[in-house]
Protein backbone atom coordinates (compact mmCIF):
# COMPACT_ATOMS: atom_id res chain seq x y z
CA UNK A 1 0.00 0.00 0.00
CA UNK A 2 1.44 3.46 -0.88
CA UNK A 3 2.44 5.75 1.93
CA UNK A 4 0.60 9.07 2.09
CA UNK A 5 3.36 11.67 1.83
CA UNK A 6 1.25 14.21 3.66
CA UNK A 7 1.51 12.19 6.87
CA UNK A 8 4.77 10.26 6.49
CA UNK A 9 8.18 11.67 7.43
CA UNK A 10 6.80 15.14 8.08
CA UNK A 11 8.36 17.41 10.67
CA UNK A 12 6.19 18.96 13.38
CA UNK A 13 6.79 22.33 11.68
CA UNK A 14 5.59 20.94 8.34
CA UNK A 15 2.44 19.58 9.98
CA UNK A 16 1.86 22.91 11.72
CA UNK A 17 2.32 24.85 8.50
CA UNK A 18 -0.14 22.65 6.64
CA UNK A 19 -2.70 22.86 9.45
CA UNK A 20 -2.44 26.66 9.59
CA UNK A 21 -2.79 26.90 5.82
CA UNK A 22 -5.83 24.60 5.82
CA UNK A 23 -7.38 26.71 8.57
CA UNK A 24 -6.70 29.87 6.55
CA UNK A 25 -8.33 28.28 3.51
CA UNK A 26 -11.41 27.25 5.48
CA UNK A 27 -11.64 30.73 7.02
CA UNK A 28 -11.34 32.37 3.60
CA UNK A 29 -14.16 30.22 2.26
CA UNK A 30 -16.28 31.34 5.23
CA UNK A 31 -15.32 34.99 4.73
CA UNK A 32 -13.54 35.16 8.11
CA UNK A 33 -10.68 37.40 7.00
CA UNK A 34 -9.48 38.18 10.54
CA UNK A 35 -8.92 34.44 11.07
CA UNK A 36 -7.13 34.19 7.71
CA UNK A 37 -4.79 36.96 8.80
CA UNK A 38 -4.17 35.28 12.16
CA UNK A 39 -3.34 31.95 10.49
CA UNK A 40 -0.91 33.55 8.05
CA UNK A 41 0.72 35.56 10.83
CA UNK A 42 1.32 32.41 12.86
CA UNK A 43 2.51 30.59 9.74
CA UNK A 44 4.99 33.38 9.04
CA UNK A 45 6.48 32.95 12.51
CA UNK A 46 6.88 29.20 11.96
CA UNK A 47 8.39 29.65 8.49
CA UNK A 48 11.14 31.89 9.89
CA UNK A 49 12.63 28.99 11.83
CA UNK A 50 12.10 25.89 9.71
CA UNK A 51 13.14 24.26 6.48
CA UNK A 52 10.25 23.08 4.34
CA UNK A 53 10.28 20.14 1.94
CA UNK A 54 9.61 21.15 -1.70
CA UNK A 55 6.58 18.83 -1.91
CA UNK A 56 5.13 20.39 1.24
CA UNK A 57 5.82 23.86 -0.14
CA UNK A 58 3.96 22.99 -3.33
CA UNK A 59 0.90 21.89 -1.31
CA UNK A 60 0.99 25.11 0.72
CA UNK A 61 1.24 27.21 -2.44
CA UNK A 62 -1.74 25.40 -3.96
CA UNK A 63 -3.81 26.18 -0.88
CA UNK A 64 -2.53 29.77 -0.90
CA UNK A 65 -3.84 30.12 -4.44
CA UNK A 66 -7.27 28.97 -3.27
CA UNK A 67 -7.20 31.58 -0.48
CA UNK A 68 -6.20 34.19 -3.06
CA UNK A 69 -9.10 33.16 -5.31
CA UNK A 70 -11.54 33.53 -2.42
CA UNK A 71 -10.13 36.99 -1.71
CA UNK A 72 -10.59 38.04 -5.33
CA UNK A 73 -14.22 36.89 -5.23
CA UNK A 74 -14.81 38.75 -1.96
CA UNK A 75 -13.25 41.95 -3.32
CA UNK A 76 -15.38 41.70 -6.46
CA UNK A 77 -18.48 41.31 -4.32
CA UNK A 78 -17.60 44.44 -2.33
CA UNK A 79 -16.74 46.46 -5.43
CA UNK A 80 -19.76 45.28 -7.43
Amino acid sequence: MPVNRSSANRSPDGESLELLTKQALEASQAGDWDRVEACYSERETTLKTCVIDPADAARLIAMDEQVRAALIVAKAGIAG
